[in-house]
């Protein structure tokens, strides 16, 4: 069984989730780098056509300017080689938290989820 510290914070928050991790965590648990596990090299552009519905063109289209989305999932090969790095294995359970009780713990699990990891937990 692996315990993951998910913890990370809007930027307007100013708290450090590495450093509060470093200060206090779970004993054993491990820390999940929420911004270095994400895929940042994403771009889109977009229209809105009306105020409910926003629609993601592709990365060629010329019409807008493009927008970064720096916290997609990472591929599978990326989070695999993540997780391989924080000793985790296929056959390892996962159990993830964050500081704010259910936050960033979900992205977590989610990124263990895609790549159809089967022994997460969310606490």
């Amino acid at each position: 069984m692996k315990v993951l510290d998910a913890s990370w914070y809007m930027p307007d928050e100013q708290r450090n989730p590495l450093q509060e991790y470093q200060v206090a965590h779970i004993p054993g648990a491990l820390f999940f780098d929420v911004d270095g596990i994400s895929d940042r090299t994403t771009n889109v552009r977009h229209l809105s056509f009306n105020p409910f519905c926003v629609f993601f063109l592709s990365k060629t289209e010329n019409m807008e300017p493009l927008i970064q989305l720096p916290h997609m999932l990472p591929s599978e090969e990326a989070f695999a080689a993540a997780v391989s790095a924080l000793g985790i294995e296929n056959k390892d359970g996962v159990v993830v938290y964050d500081g704010k009780g259910i936050f960033s713990a979900a992205r977590c699990y989610i990124c263990f989820f895609f790549p159809h990891h089967t022994g997460s937990q969310h606490l």
